[in-house]
């Protein structure tokens, strides 16, 4: 073993030894309240079993998928601690935002934390901005947590509970474990898990089933803001059962035991799309699936994520898998990541039929016509897009063909394609 290592353990030993860790027999437990969602503000508790001395408490930063330290921690407020009763005192790292330590008193088993997700209405990026209106929302549990340090995300046991607004409904890929009323209980799930399983809710909603010849169950659950949302064309539900049939033959094989497409269709809520292992989240304007033009050049989202599942989330490239949510990500393969993602995506739309064949080739002709006349490319390798990541995807609009921006989307297109 060489001096390297040996230091490496010494100041992994300290830090374990300096931070003590939630019990690895007993789950952390985790409430979250989404009855006040329509006010844009989502509330939690959390349990934490505990032994007394100093404790380091972290806010997710690095989320996996969006590529960036774009943990919202500017719209975490109400944080409060409590042990045995008596409320304790926490105080924010100088050099981190997203590091809060407090001392456990002496006698303490478990704390109590509390905290609120002010849900943004117009600003804020990925699981970080709008999510949520008077009708939906959407639960990305890392907004809603604070966790040990000192142990891997992937050793750390949370019992998610969740209460919704009265008569609204839900989708998710975690297994629910029972319900009373608005209450619901999923079984206990590594924090690994649970941050790589969001929930859809809301007052108008619909689940599809798109297994068809599939050996596992594949569903689409569909919030909306209004009924007339979700009165999807039988034809663009043929596509996606079309896309099911299409992503299993081309990968040969599935990592999963069930997956979830989960769609959000809501002018007040961000579009974009979220890889998970056995769901994705997916965010479009509401008429997205009964306005044939929207329909039609939105119809790529879930294909891309879809195909995410293998190309990312099952297997992901060096540097795009940490022990924590602490960590940065190396983004330099990030045109393996997304790049190949992107070519695999636009050969699904395809193939399912949600894309004709001249469709297809518009814009495969369209990324093709556009790289050619960037400028930007002359002196900023593709390389860089993809290192660069995390300070491009929120760089302004001005001047973005001599910037460049995330081309290793559609620049992968091309390299995957030739």
């Amino acid at each position: 073993m060489n001096r390297s290592a040996l230091k490496y353990i010494a100041a992994l030993s300290m830090a374990l030894a300096a931070t003590p860790a939630a019990a690895t027999t007993e789950p952390l437990e985790l409430r979250v309240d989404l009855s006040e969602a329509p006010r844009r503000i989502f509330h939690a508790k959390l349990t934490v079993p505990v032994e007394p001395g100093p404790l380091t408490l972290y806010y997710p930063k690095w989320i996996p998928g969006e590529h960036g330290p774009t943990g919202p921690i500017a719209d975490l407020a109400g944080l409060r601690i409590h042990a045995r009763g008596r409320s304790l005192s926490w105080k924010r790292a100088s050099l981190d935002m997203y590091t809060f330590r407090v001392d456990v008193p002496h006698g303490s088993e478990r704390i109590e934390i509390a905290l609120d997700f002010l849900v943004p209405s117009r600003t804020g990026r990925f699981t970080g901005g709008p999510a949520a209106s008077d009708k939906v929302a959407v639960l990305s549990w890392n907004t809603l947590l604070l966790y040990p340090a000192g142990r891997p995300t992937d050793e750390i046991l949370i019992r998610p509970i969740l209460r919704l607004p009265p008569g609204w409904r839900f989708g998710t890929a975690l297994v629910v474990a029972g319900r009373d009323g608005e209450r619901v209980e999923f079984e206990p799930v590594t924090l690994t898990t649970l941050v790589d399983s969001p929930v859809v809710a809301g007052e108008h909603y619909k689940s599809f089933d798109l297994t068809g010849e599939a050996d596992v169950p594949h569903r689409l659950h569909v919030v909306a803001d209004s009924d007339r949302a979700l009165a999807i064309p039988e034809k663009t539900l043929t596509g996606f059962r079309q896309l099911v049939a299409e992503g299993l033959a081309l990968f040969g094989a599935r990592h999963y035991l069930k997956y979830d497409f989960l769609l959000t269709l809501s002018n007040h809520v961000t579009s974009f799309g979220l890889e998970h292992h056995e769901s994705s989240d997916n965010r479009l304007p509401e008429e997205s699936l009964i306005d044939p033009s929207l329909a039609q050049s939105r119809a790529g989202l879930l294909p891309h994520e879809f195909a995410h599942s293998w190309n990312a989330k099952y297997r992901r490239p060096a540097g795009l898998s940490r022990v924590d949510y602490q960590q940065p990500f190396a983004d330099n393969l990030l045109w393996v990541y997304e790049g190949l993602t992107a070519y695999l995506g636009w050969v699904l739309t395809g193939r399912s039929g949600l894309w004709t064949p001249e469709y297809s080739q518009d814009v495969l002709a369209l990324i093709a016509a556009r790289l050619e006349n960037e400028p930007g490319r002359k002196w900023r390798p593709l390389s860089d897009t993809a290192r660069a990541a995390q300070v491009l995807f929120s760089a302004g609009g001005e001047w973005a063909s001599w910037r460049r921006g995330a081309d290793f989307y559609d620049e992968g297109v091309l390299i995957w394609l030739e």
